[in-house]
């Protein structure tokens, strides 16, 4: 059985691809995974996939990832980019674009791909850089109520992810508890002020909380 070891070998210095892998890998990183009876998985930001070294589907690898890579130098069309990347990818763009980008257009990006990530929280300290570029100000906000209002959350405690939907936050509570342990139900009371943006882009009522908030939700279970 093969070993990261022998697959960075073949890749940098035996493939019939090895100018193209190398190229890749100074300028996106290719890291390689074991797992177990899957063999070994080759995870870079346009490709992900398990190694094969058979001509023909390296041939398939290859070019499919230096068509996705050209793609997104030319737009920045993010979702060129493999999704465990992406969030990575969306911040260096930021920093390096934003002067010549619009409010609405950074808004814009950002909320289409905080709809299309899974489980944010495993990136908290990305999005919080991501979010200092954007402008809740411009954003609608006419579905949160004027008032003092509740909102839910099924999972940890410590996510800025909430609901205005109680059958949506027990859902989400009951989703985690098939899959681990201890997922609790949370029903809090806050204000508009407390929100960083709402959206319903994935039929969820979501209120992201600002992180200021949250810190003061998270005292008060303490």
């Amino acid at each position: 059985m093969k070993t990261t070891t022998d697959v960075y070998t073949y890749l940098f210095q035996q493939s019939p691809h090895k100018d193209f892998w190398l190229d890749y890998h100074t300028e996106c990183g290719v890291y390689l995974e074991e797992h177990g009876e899957m063999g070994i998985w080759i995870k870079s930001p346009f490709l992900v996939t398990s190694f094969d070294e058979r001509p023909e589907l390296e041939e398939m690898f290859v070019k499919g990832a230096k068509s996705r890579w050209n793609v997104f130098k030319e737009n920045h069309n993010l979702y060129m980019v493999e999704r465990a990347f992406r969030q990575t990818y969306l911040l260096s763009y930021l920093k390096e674009n934003a002067r010549t980008l619009t409010k609405e257009k950074i808004n814009e990006l950002i909320i289409d791909l905080w709809e299309d990530t899974e489980s944010p929280g495993n990136s908290k300290e990305t999005w919080n850089e991501i979010f200092k570029f954007l402008t809740p100000s411009l954003l609608d906000r006419s579905e949160l109520p004027e008032s003092e209002f509740k909102i839910y959350r099924g999972g940890e405690l410590d996510g800025r992810s909430w609901t205005l939907s109680k059958e949506k936050g027990e859902w989400f509570a009951e989703r985690f508890n098939e899959l681990y342990e201890d997922y609790l139900f949370y029903e809090k009371t806050i204000t508009a002020d407390d929100v960083l943006f709402y959206t319903n882009g994935r039929d969820e009522q979501e209120v992201v909380l600002k992180e200021s908030s949250l810190f003061s939700l998270m005292d008060e279970c303490a």
